[in-house]
């Protein structure tokens, strides 16, 4: 893939590797779009990647999903890679039968349906029309 051009949404963008991919994307030229669950983590970021563009998104809430799509589709036509990053690691010991259902499945939306929702509401406008 060519790594320059592109606009790039890259969820749980404000640390770690997320923070890492779109600090390196940024310096080949590409309009990097990130994602997080706080605005005081966004705005971290902001200042340590001049130029980059942040959402708010917690991506286990499927509303959420679909207001970033809506919007980063909307504010950037041009948006043609999509790089999943966002996810929790709960650790918990899952023979415990006192491990409340709602945090494994807080830990699935996260994990497994928030990045199949977002494949599903960009796919439409990331496939290429040649």
């Amino acid at each position: 893939m060519k790594m320059t051009g592109h606009t790039v949404l890259i969820t749980g963008g404000t640390s770690g590797i997320g923070l890492a991919l779109a600090a390196q994307l940024l310096k080949r030229g590409n309009t990097v779009l990130i994602t997080g669950r706080t605005e005081s983590r966004l705005a971290a970021a902001r200042e340590s990647l001049p130029g980059v563009h942040t959402y708010v998104c917690d991506q286990s809430d499927p509303g959420a999903i679909e207001r970033l799509c809506a919007a980063a589709v909307s504010d950037f036509p041009d948006l043609d890679v999509l790089i999943n990053n966002a996810g929790i690691g709960l650790k918990r010991n899952l023979n415990d039968p006192d491990v409340p259902l709602t945090e494994l499945e807080r830990e699935i939306r996260t994990n497994l349906n928030g990045p199949i929702q977002m494949v599903h509401a960009l796919l439409p406008h990331l496939i290429p029309t040649c």
